[in-house]
């Protein structure tokens, strides 16, 4: 028997619905126990008339149980050839999960449902063990943050032995016959041999998921702890101390260490810790770059804004706090220029190549602004937040918080000061 936990407590679920008999099991059982939820199904077009006569076949479904049904159209090859990728599999699952998502953000569904079953773990057991995966390949498919799999407690045979009981109607897909998919080949092959060797395969591989996932969890506390002693946080960005990740005894887990930013190749990061100062490599949304003593690891940011005018001495939307105001009189403030030597508009910028200044106290020398930032032995994430203030010729007054150029300094016959606060 199949039994479904979940919560009916004002909690609503959107069933990935392909129709074939593991959702359609599925969408029974959550009919049987007055779960409150609709229905996705995606048209991939791959199979002609067979793949719209599924979708023929569950808009029949849902409207003999007034079930609301969401329908798309993904094209799997159009994508292929606009993206160049030759996946078939991979494309369609990307395609519908994200469709899934935008689903459920629009219409406030609190989970996604999906069919997944003890054979469909199974499976990938064996797909990534072949692709070389490690420990946590080895898990099988999870439930995940808002994606349950009800159906994961369950084998294939229980599912069929479940629809044939109570006479549910299911469509077959004839792709699944085919050996052309990786995943095919371990079903019709590899799994009824282990099953001629163990006829209770199913059960092992479940106490074997649930063993490895204890052991992941040991693992998952280590790292967590091992961060602790080889890295701290401060302003959003994580420091990692290169004397800690020199030793052998860390070195091992630096593919636990990084590979939840996105750096899943443990020897990039090595090269890195071996190359020069201020390299860096990138993942999808983070840099991880080598600063002396430390590996910064800092959040890839959507290209921020690098310039902005500032009309009228109005400061208002700057990203960093900067207070502008004109005096008649002599402030004797740490920062203030001769107003009249100053072109405006003035305007908020990070360094640009080949920028030079005049810094206050160097008797007139001029200096390149990455000279100066070298010499202060800044990082290279400090030196790209670096701002400085410019007039309308492009001419750097003052690298904020670090030093003015001494051109636009007051002198004894300034009669009109301009004083800025930060």
């Amino acid at each position: 028997m199949i039994y479904l936990n979940l919560s009916k407590n004002n909690q609503t679920y959107l069933l990935a619905m392909s129709g074939g008999v593991d959702s359609c099991v599925l969408f029974d059982l959550l009919i049987k126990n007055q779960i409150n939820f609709a229905v996705a199904h995606a048209n991939f077009k791959l199979r002609g008339e067979e793949s719209d006569m599924d979708e023929r076949f569950v808009k029949k479904l849902c409207d003999s149980h007034q079930i609301k049904m969401h329908t798309k159209i993904l094209n799997v090859n159009e994508y292929k050839v606009r993206n160049k990728v030759s996946s078939t599999q991979i494309i369609a699952r990307d395609l519908r999960y994200n469709w899934f998502e935008e689903l459920k953000n629009e219409y406030n569904y609190d989970y996604i449902l999906t069919a997944h079953h003890l054979n469909d773990s199974i499976e990938t057991f064996f797909i990534n063990m072949l692709r070389g995966a490690g420990l946590n390949g080895l898990l099988g498919i999870k439930n995940q943050k808002y994606i349950l799999r009800p159906l994961l407690l369950y084998s294939k045979e229980e599912i069929y032995d479940y629809a044939r009981k109570y006479d549910i109607e299911w469509r077959e897909d004839s792709s699944n016959l085919s050996d052309a998919y990786l995943r095919n080949k371990l079903r019709h092959r590899i799994i009824p041999a282990l099953k001629e060797i163990n006829p209770k395969m199913e059960q092992s591989f479940y106490k074997t998921f649930s063993n490895l996932r204890n052991d992941h969890e040991l693992l998952e506390d280590y790292i967590s702890d091992l961060r602790t002693k080889v890295s701290y946080s401060k302003n959003g960005i994580i420091y990692f101390y290169m004397n800690q990740l020199e030793k052998p005894m860390y070195q091992k887990a630096f593919y636990h260490l990084f590979s939840s930013y996105g750096f899943n190749h443990p020897e990039e990061v090595k090269k890195l810790i071996s190359g020069n100062n201020s390299a860096e490599i990138k993942s999808e949304s983070y840099r991880l770059i080598k600063d002396r003593e430390h590996l910064l690891l800092v959040p890839i940011n959507q290209q921020p804004q690098t310039c902005y005018k500032i009309n009228a001495l109005n400061t208002e939307g700057l990203p960093i706090y900067i207070r502008l105001y004109v005096s008649q009189m002599n402030p004797k403030t740490k920062v203030v220029f001769d107003f009249n030597k100053i072109k405006f508009p003035l305007s908020l910028r990070h360094q640009k190549i080949g920028d030079i200044f005049y810094p206050k106290g160097m008797q007139g020398k001029s200096k390149k602004v990455s000279k100066y930032f070298k010499d202060l032995k800044l990082s290279k994430i400090e030196k790209e937040n670096a701002w400085l203030l410019c007039d309308t010729d492009d001419e750097v007054l003052w690298i904020v918080g670090y030093r003015q150029d001494s051109r636009f300094l007051p002198t004894n016959k300034t009669t009109k000061w301009l004083i800025a606060e930060n």
